[in-house]
């Protein structure tokens, strides 16, 4: 901006030159404008980049090169503003998703206050990774129309093991009933799912027309239930322990 004072000074020196902006074109970067009055321009996109955190070995996350299984991370000393920690990122987003979508669905009676998340658990499943992949290519490239989502699945602790070594089976017998058919149940409700167990999974979930149930959808399209017949259309991320 001190080169474009130099040459033009200030807003009355433009007037006399009957300009109503600078315009400035780097040789190797972009045209940049400067103007003084505010009705000379209107905010319409806001872009939100973010970037992925790439590890001195090259790969693209702290998971990547982990074996199948789940990465315990402590809560009560973890510090999130460590950004020299490369599961502080992964660590902010699972307690983010839990948070914002409890403040954003208030209206579920049962169980709305927030719990504190003692313990989380980074989920590594391999195979579940590369059917969700491939299910979601295979959808995009048939052009049919989907939703990706996050779900909450809650059970005892004691069954977390088998979950994340061998993702939820929809063919199994559902144990708390199967009062909307067979199938693997979530929520988009945390408050709903929290009064399952003191384990709540983080699901990663992609919903096709036809391939799905949902069960009392409110306004905003949120569903409290949501039963699925197909494994290979969801992948657990996190867990939650309370």
């Amino acid at each position: 901006s001190s080169g474009i004072n130099a040459e033009y000074g200030t807003e009355s020196k433009l007037d006399s030159l009957k300009k109503d902006s600078v315009q400035r074109v780097a040789p190797n970067g972009p045209t940049t404008y400067r103007v003084f009055n505010e009705h000379q321009f209107n905010l319409k996109y806001l872009v939100v980049v973010q970037l992925e955190r790439r590890l001195s070995d090259g790969s693209r996350g702290p998971l990547d090169d982990k074996e199948d299984g789940l990465t315990m991370i402590d809560l009560a000393n973890f510090d999130t503003r460590d950004q020299g920690n490369p599961f502080t990122e992964l660590v902010c987003r699972a307690k983010s998703l839990y948070h914002g979508h409890c403040m954003n669905r208030p209206d579920y009676h049962a169980q709305s206050n927030l719990r504190e998340i003692k313990r989380l658990g980074l989920v590594v499943n391999h195979k579940a990774d590369a059917d969700y992949k491939n299910s979601l290519k295979r959808l995009r490239k048939e052009g049919t129309k989907l939703t990706e989502i996050f779900a909450y699945h809650a059970t005892d602790p004691k069954n977390v093991d088998s979950i994340v070594k061998n993702n939820l089976n929809p063919q199994a017998r559902v144990v708390n009933g199967a009062i909307h058919g067979s199938g693997t149940y979530f929520s988009e409700y945390p408050q709903k799912s929290q009064g399952y167990g003191d384990a709540m999974f983080i699901f990663k979930v992609i919903l096709v027309k036809g391939q799905h149930k949902k069960v009392r959808e409110d306004a905003k399209g949120f569903c409290v239930e949501l039963v699925l017949k197909d494994a290979t259309l969801f992948k657990p991320e996190y867990v939650l322990y309370f």
